[in-house]
């Protein structure tokens, strides 16, 4: 069996969130800023971002993010932001 990433992104793309393509636009600028950075952590599974239908967290037309491991919850996260939170997990 293979270990699951340290940190994985889940951006909300279902009706609500990705209300006028928004959820989509964020996974897209997501994906772009860590595989910049953190190329070799997600060739190596460290790292994921992914997508999906809905997270059960809708907020308006506001795209959502879950982290795991944690199950925090972040409503259209800065992408600086979430990238210090990859910091943060590959070096704890």
């Amino acid at each position: 069996m293979t270990e699951p990433p340290l940190i994985r992104f889940v951006v909300c793309v279902g009706d609500v969130c990705d209300r006028e393509g928004r959820g989509s636009v964020l996974h897209e600028r997501l994906s772009e800023a860590l595989d910049f950075d953190f190329g070799k952590g997600i060739a190596a599974g460290e790292i994921a971002c992914v997508r999906r239908s809905c997270l059960r967290h809708c907020s308006r037309g506001i795209p959502m993010v879950r982290i795991e491991p944690s199950g925090d919850v972040h409503a259209d996260p800065d992408i600086e932001q979430m990238l210090d939170l990859v910091v943060e997990a590959l070096a704890g």
